[in-house]
């Protein structure tokens, strides 16, 4: 796992509920961190998925703002169902979740983008998301696994 997710992984592990969540206590990867509101019309009804905050190295790597956004806006491709489809997962089970997308790329080669997800109540997920150069093979691929959180204390 990339270093900074490894880092926002294991301090969302520790945490519940939205109050717990304390910035500072992930400063150095607070770039690559994201926040998700969940909109239910009623308690029952799939959420909609939007942005309510975004590092700046994931707005960078988007390479446009996206708070405001639903997530269906700017997340396509290839693998685009399977990405959605794990968020969608984590709002509904709330079960935390690790991806990781590895994509062909016409020029430069081939890149990753990696993330983990945790529902935090009352209704959001949050996590942080990796991109990079992807230098172990060149074969696209998805990959998804369950996160555990850290045993309450």
């Amino acid at each position: 796992m990339d270093k900074a997710i490894t880092r926002i992984s294991d301090y969302l592990s520790t945490c519940t509920k939205s109050a717990d969540f304390k910035p500072m206590s992930i400063a150095p990867a607070l770039p690559h961190v994201f926040i998700i509101e969940l909109e239910r019309n009623t308690p029952s009804a799939k959420p909609k998925l939007r942005v309510k905050l975004i590092g700046t190295a994931l707005e960078k790597a988007f390479g446009r703002p996206l708070v405001g956004e639903y997530l269906e806006a700017f997340i396509h491709g290839p693998r685009g169902y399977e990405v959605l489809k794990g968020f969608y997962d984590c709002a509904e089970t709330h079960e935390p979740l690790w991806m990781r997308q590895i994509v062909k790329m016409k020029e430069g080669g081939p890149r990753f983008v990696e993330g983990a997800l945790y529902y935090l109540a009352p209704d959001r997920i949050y996590g942080g998301l990796a991109m990079g150069e992807w230098t172990h093979s060149d074969h696209s691929s998805f990959e998804r696994r369950a996160l555990r959180r850290a045993p309450v204390a």
